[in-house]
């Protein structure tokens, strides 16, 4: 049959080496604002909690749902649709 567009895009970003995606993230990382940079580190990194960050952070729930989506957008970017664990 026809192939769907998913696995086509999938296909695209395959291409790059997870050792570039990881350089790539860091790049972008580093030119996130401060408190976006912290967060994100934190949930995806160290693998903690929004309860976690919160109370290491003292950063509302609401607004940390925001740094926190504003953050993997630019990430993803930066490195292409196909990795999941910058979704969510």
């Amino acid at each position: 049959g026809m192939p769907d567009m998913a696995s086509e895009e999938e296909a695209v970003d395959e291409r790059m080496s997870g050792r570039q995606r990881i350089d790539a993230i860091k790049a972008k990382m580093e030119q996130l604002p401060e408190k976006e940079r912290m967060v994100l580190r934190m949930k995806v990194f160290e693998d903690l909690s929004y309860e976690e960050i919160q109370e290491r952070t003292g950063i509302g729930y609401l607004s940390l749902r925001v740094l926190l989506s504003n953050a993997r957008r630019k990430v993803r970017a930066a490195i292409g649709k196909g990795w999941k664990r910058w979704r969510g």
